[in-house]
Order: structure tokens, then C-alpha cells, then sequence
């Protein structure tokens, strides 16, 4: 293999193992770390249960005779498995897991250490699992956090793997901190006190960009965008609504916001407007009028002349309005119609449920029309069902012819004069 590639699957084998050796420590850290948070919890649950038995089934009566009664409770047998049977609930499995291990463990205490050694956290999860360390101590030797005990990682962050036999000891810091004891300011961040012991940073003001020394705009070093620098004010907002040309359509207002503006649309009643509301309007939408300084919706309902077809009626909304048919009636090509002729005759209502006033729908030949045509003698003559349904299917599909009644003479006059052709011939 040539020397190149011997080099590069060289170092990704090297790569390969150090992240699988990572993951590998980052799970067992994990798996350290679980159980011990999991003898801490059964530790506290046990002591709770301690407290809540402390005078259990003894409450008034002979005092003698319940220091002697107690002083024999709280050291049974009896009260322990009260207490047991308690400390975890049915879902925690590992709860129930550690306890079933340790129930030996927890009887001695409770029988032989509980006066020396109250501490139980101490006791059990520390010294005798040993798979817990005292706080602000981490790894298998339970080393002091960076820091010290007293105030690891400057009081700013938590020591990786504290109070546990697992991490790596080193600080994750806070917020706007930094470093190995967490005592330096991010930027974004300055430091407002500092010492042997502590470090306080506390966060620019918002106008700032980055850094800054103090706190206030007057403390910015640079301003953010939307701030002009302004001496002896610092960082100040620029309003981005009063500029000569407004960053928003005529449909919007502009409302500004720190460093920044956002485009608000006006209400529905509005043609232009400076703010929300019907009060803010400039110019009203067509179906509104200006009263009182805001824009109302015109109701043309009101008016006579307004859906005046038979059956039909009046609905306003706002701006508009909507001509409806009364129940028990469909709109269709003849206005509002009763629905049990539309029914009856397999006609479809219009698609368009609601007409405005002058949408008048095309007028339709009536079925005195449709059955029957006269020729030039004056006498009727039946029209043939076939040339009935033509002429129907013309009129449907076409509505200016329909509303044409030139061309609709001219039609018959056609069928009349072929009617006389066909006597003639006989």
C-alpha cells in the first residue's frame, strides 16, 4: 500500500477509536451517574417514610405508655417494613432494582447504624455502595471539584460528575461565563465585580453589539443594527415608521419596535390606515363610510332596491351584503325557486348561493313555451321531444343567448318554416 494511504486509514483508525472511546466513557459516565441518582432518591424516600411513621398509630392517651410503646416501635421490625413497602413506587423499576439488591443492607442500618450514622445518604449510597460521592466531588476517588468543596467553578457553573463516582471534573459554566473556574465574561457580557473568589458579569444592554464595558446603551463599544451611536446617549433605536419613506404598503401600518419595526395590517374596514382599528382608518374600503372619525360598515340592506327578486331576501356583511332565498327555496337561473320543482324537474341549483342586487340570473322560456311553437296559420303544432331537448340544452349552456330574444324567434322562426315544408310535401 502506498505510504499516502497507509497514513490516511492510519488516522482514521486513530479517529475512529478515540470517538468510540468517547461514547464508550460517555455511556458508562451516564450509567454511574443513574445509579446514583437512584440511591439518592430511595435514601430520601427511606427517610420520608422514617417521618412519616415517627408517631404512627399513637396519638394521644398515656404518655408512659407511649414512650414505652414507641420506644419499641421505632426500632422494629414492623415499622421497617412499613417503610419498605413504600419507598418506591411501581413504575420506578430502577428504584425497585436497587432495593431488592439492598434490602439486607438497609435492614442493618436500620438495626445497627441509624443512631451513629444518620446520614443515610452518606451510609448507604457513599461509604458502603459506594457508587455516590459527597457533593462538589467527582470520579472513582471522589476528587474536589475544580473550585473547591466550599465554591467549585467560582459559585458560576457545576463540575462535571459532581456527587457521583463518574465525569471528568471540569466546569460547565453558566450563562456569560467562561474558563476552566468559569471567572471570565462572554462577550455579550461585562464584568460588573470581580475578586479572588467571585466573578459577577452581567449582560450588555440590548442595543449593544458584542461587547461593552458598563451597563446602559452608554456603555456599548458598537451598536447593534437598528441604533444610531448618539454622544453622550449612546445606543438609540431608530424608528424605522417616522423615516421619509414608509417601510410599509398602504394596506399596513408600521410599528416600531426596539431596533427593529414590524408591518401590521390594517382592519378590514380600512383603505390605508396609521393604526389598528376602525378609528385609525385614513380611507374607508368600499361598503364602509367614514362616521365620527371611523369607518362603519354601509348597510345596504336598508334600501329598497336590494334584493327585491320574489322569495329572495336581504343579508348584510360587513362591507357587503349577500341576496339569499327564503326556506324552502334554491337559487337558480330563474331567481329563487321552490325546491320541490327544482326537485321535480332534476334541474341543478345555481352553484353561486347568493347574488348581489343587479346580478339578475337569465330569464328561462316557461314549460307553456317549451311544449309547444305556432305556425304561420295560427294553428299549433307539437314540437318533437328531440328538438325540445336541443333547444333546452342550448338555452342551459348558453345564458346570452338565452337572455337574446331575437335569436330565440329566429330559431323558432327556422322550425316553423321547416314544419310548413314537411305539410307542403305531404
Amino acid at each position: 500500500m502506498p505510504p499516502r494511504k497507509t497514513a490516511i486509514v492510519s488516522v482514521s483508525i486513530i479517529f475512529l477509536l478515540f470517538v468510540g472511546g468517547n461514547l464508550a466513557n460517555k455511556k458508562k459516565n451516564e450509567e454511574v451517574q443513574k445509579k446514583c441518582d437512584t440511591c439518592r432518591e430511595l435514601a430520601k424516600s427511606f427517610k420520608e417514610g422514617m417521618e412519616r411513621t415517627a408517631r404512627y398509630n399513637f396519638a394521644g392517651g398515656d404518655t408512659d405508655w407511649e414512650e414505652k410503646k414507641l420506644g419499641k416501635y421505632s426500632t422494629s421490625e414492623t415499622r421497617l417494613i412499613e417503610i419498605v413497602e413504600q419507598v418506591c413506587s411501581k413504575d420506578k423499576y430502577e428504584c425497585n432494582t436497587m432495593l431488592e439488591h439492598n434490602e439486607e443492607t438497609l435492614e442493618t442500618w436500620w438495626t445497627e447504624h441509624q443512631t451513629d450514622h444518620p446520614d443515610l445518604v452518606q451510609w448507604f449510597c457513599i461509604d458502603t455502595l459506594t457508587i455516590c460521592c459527597p457533593d462538589n466531588t467527582y470520579g472513582p476517588d471522589c476528587q474536589e471539584c475544580p473550585g473547591g468543596i466550599e465554591r467549585p467553578c467560582k459559585g458560576n457553573g457545576k463540575c462535571s460528575g459532581g456527587g457521583t463516582r463518574a465525569g471528568t471534573g471540569k466546569c460547565k459554566c453558566n450563562g456569560g461565563y467562561k474558563g476552566e473556574l468559569c471567572d471570565v465574561c462572554k462577550n455579550g457580557f461585562f464584568t460588573e465585580m470581580s475578586n479572588e473568589t467571585h466573578t459577577v458579569c452581567t449582560a450588555c444592554d440590548d442595543s449593544c453589539a458584542a461587547t461593552c464595558t458598563k451597563g446602559g446603551p452608554t456603555g456599548c463599544k458598537k451598536c447593534k443594527g437598528g441604533y444610531n451611536m448618539v454622544e453622550e446617549k449612546g445606543c438609540q433605536d431608530i424608528d424605522e415608521c417616522n423615516q421619509e419613506k414608509p417601510p410599509c404598503q398602504s394596506s399596513e401600518f408600521c410599528q416600531n419596535s426596539p431596533g427593529s419595526y414590524k408591518c401590521v395590517e390594517c382592519n378590514m374596514a380600512c383603505d390605508q390606515c396609521i393604526g389598528e382599528g376602525p378609528d385609525s382608518c385614513v380611507k374607508c374600503k368600499t361598503g364602509f363610510q367614514m362616521i365620527d372619525t371611523t369607518c362603519k360598515d354601509i348597510d345596504e340592506c336598508e334600501t329598497d332596491e336590494t334584493c327585491k327578486k320574489e322569495h329572495m331576501f336581504c343579508k348584510n356583511v360587513p362591507g357587503s351584503f349577500l341576496c339569499e332565498c327564503e326556506e324552502g327555496y334554491l337559487q337558480s337561473a330563474d331567481g329563487c325557486v321552490p325546491k320541490s320543482i327544482l326537485e321535480g324537474k332534476d334541474i341543478l341549483p345555481d352553484p353561486s348561493l347568493s347574488l348581489k342586487d343587479g346580478d339578475a340570473p337569465p330569464a328561462a322560456e316557461t314549460d307553456q313555451e317549451a311544449d309547444s311553437t305556432t305556425t304561420k296559420g295560427g294553428e299549433a303544432d307539437n314540437i318533437s321531444d328531440e328538438s325540445l331537448r336541443r333547444e333546452t340544452g342550448e338555452n342551459k349552456s348558453n345564458t346570452e343567448e338565452q337572455n337574446d330574444s331575437v335569436d330565440t324567434n329566429s330559431l323558432r322562426a327556422e322550425e316553423m318554416e321547416s314544419m310548413e315544408q314537411h305539410h307542403e310535401e305531404l
